[in-house]
């Protein structure tokens, strides 16, 4: 619901904008709390959805992957980005380095099962988002790898990813 003020003079001064709560869940539109590491300025504050397109960022990426179109995938990273992979290496990939990851491969297959893009409420903080997904790599050799997967990628206030942290289950 939204409250429009017109003064004397016709114009708008003063505005307000009300919201139902969902009569089915009873939630709230915020939730959860932001620890973080050390002391910091967001530490305790709850979580809101964030909407700055990280979701068709993502499935963006991801059909780029499966067709693996190096270009196509590599497109919403910063120029530098750092990889934490399930093993606990850490990578700093340039852009133009992303097209080695299909070097060695016949064929890709990741299907997202949820994409929840988060970041601190009442900020303008970067935001985070969780992929749970299953991924089936067939490499050139015939070695196949398959995995499920639940990956956060975060992405700064350009809508670029800078980092991500994979952890995984055969």
């Amino acid at each position: 619901m939204e409250f429009f003020n017109f003064n004397k003079d016709g114009k708008i001064d003063k505005f307000r904008q009300w919201k139902s709560i969902d009569s089915s869940n009873f939630g709230k539109s915020y939730g959860g709390k932001f620890i973080g590491g050390g002391d910091n300025d967001y530490k305790g504050r709850p979580l809101v959805f964030s909407d700055r397109n990280e979701v068709e960022i993502i499935e963006k990426m991801i059909k780029a992957y499966n067709e693996m179109d190096p270009l196509g995938f590599a497109e919403p990273f910063a120029d530098v980005t750092v990889f934490n992979d399930y093993k606990g290496k850490v990578m700093k990939v340039k852009k133009s380095e992303m097209s080695e990851f299909f070097k060695g491969y016949e064929s890709v297959n990741w299907v997202p099962f949820a994409i929840v893009p988060l970041k601190i409420y009442n900020t303008d903080a970067a935001s985070g988002v969780q992929v749970m997904s299953k991924e089936t790599r067939v490499f050139k050799n015939g070695r196949v790898w398959e995995k499920e997967l639940f990956e956060i990628f975060y992405f700064n206030l350009e809508g670029k990813i800078t980092s991500m942290t994979q952890y995984a289950r055969d």
